[in-house]
């Protein structure tokens, strides 16, 4: 049940996005260790990973289409806390008002990690967005390990990549700058966009001691003029407002960007379409019981009663999560 009410608030969100809006979702992937196309046994052991953090960006088309787009920020050495989270989120915004200048709100998703559920990145966020241009509307977390699938896929397809092309050109992945160079190549991963990036030396006057009463309980949050309004559960109750001039603020660092994003990549990937076959569609338990015997893939899901003709319309399905339990 904890899983599960959160992601309702993934769901409202991704019915009433708007075209000039876009749904967030973070996550710090698991640290990529370096690859030789010869390795030692003495070079096995001891490996130092390359941190990297995975933005995935869903957009809606006026034709009610999703679409997405992944931002990567890879770093030789980075402490993975709210500061970095912070500034990471400043040049992510900065980089989506250039690419796409009709965006005015933004919706964050991730799961309740520290480096993301502290009050030094949630009272940040406001100021953020006024300095990009982009507004921060909502921030919800799920559970732990739940609800960044979407970065997850992404990740996976991107290490292929990169084994991939260690495996043709014979070259070692060992820096920042190597893992983006075999992310570019041929081509590169539909939709993603990569970048390396390093963290200015910390000043001594950031803090980031600053706390919010009851956080840990707190999944879901609205910013509103002047102020924050949390929720310990999604969709239940009117919530609790706070007035920004009562929360701590704090000096944000800018990334230093050392190779910057590219201006153009291989076109976004689908999430839904407008056909036949459409995640938005409101799928019945009746509908389900219907094409369960022919369907060959069913929702993963626990409770989901799902089932699909191909692998892509699974893959959309679980993309959005629009799941469909008795």
């Amino acid at each position: 049940m904890r899983s599960v009410n959160p992601e309702g608030g993934k769901k409202e969100v991704l019915d009433k996005l708007e075209p000039t809006e876009a749904l967030l979702v973070d996550d710090w992937a698991i640290k990529f260790l370096p690859l030789h196309f010869r390795e030692k046994s003495a070079e096995v052991y001891g490996k130092r990973g390359i941190n990297w953090h995975v933005t995935a960006v869903i957009r809606k088309t006026p034709e009610s289409s999703l679409l997405v787009d992944v931002f990567v920020h890879v770093f030789d050495s980075c402490d993975q806390d709210q500061i970095a989270v912070a500034s990471i989120t400043q040049n992510t915004l900065s980089t989506l008002r250039k690419l796409y200048p009709e965006l005015t709100g933004v919706y964050f998703r991730s799961d309740n990690a520290g480096c993301y559920h502290g009050g030094y990145l949630l009272t940040s966020l406001p100021s953020i967005g006024h300095e990009t241009g982009i507004r921060v509307i909502d921030y919800d977390f799920s559970e732990a390990q739940h609800g960044k699938d979407i970065c997850d896929r992404k990740t996976a397809t991107m290490k292929q990549h990169a084994r991939r092309f260690v495996a043709e050109t014979k070259t070692d992945i060992l820096t920042a700058c190597d893992l983006k160079k075999a992310l570019e190549s041929n081509g590169g991963v539909k939709g993603c966009r990569v970048s390396v990036v390093e963290m200015p030396q910390r000043s001594s006057q950031i803090d980031t001691n600053g706390k919010i009463k009851g956080i840990s309980q707190i999944h879901n949050i609205h910013y509103e003029e002047g102020g924050i309004r949390f929720w310990k559960a999604f969709d239940i109750g009117k919530g609790k407002g706070v007035v920004q001039d009562n929360m701590p603020s704090a000096e944000i660092p800018k990334v230093k960007v050392v190779q910057a994003f590219p201006e153009a990549c291989l076109s976004s990937g689908t999430m839904a379409s407008s056909s036949k076959h459409t995640e938005e569609e409101k799928v019945t338990p009746t509908d389900t019981e219907t094409v369960e015997s022919d369907a060959l893939f069913e929702c993963p899901t626990d409770g989901c009663t799902c089932s699909f003709d191909s692998e892509t319309e699974l893959q959309r399905h679980l993309n959005v999560g629009n799941h469909v339990r008795r």
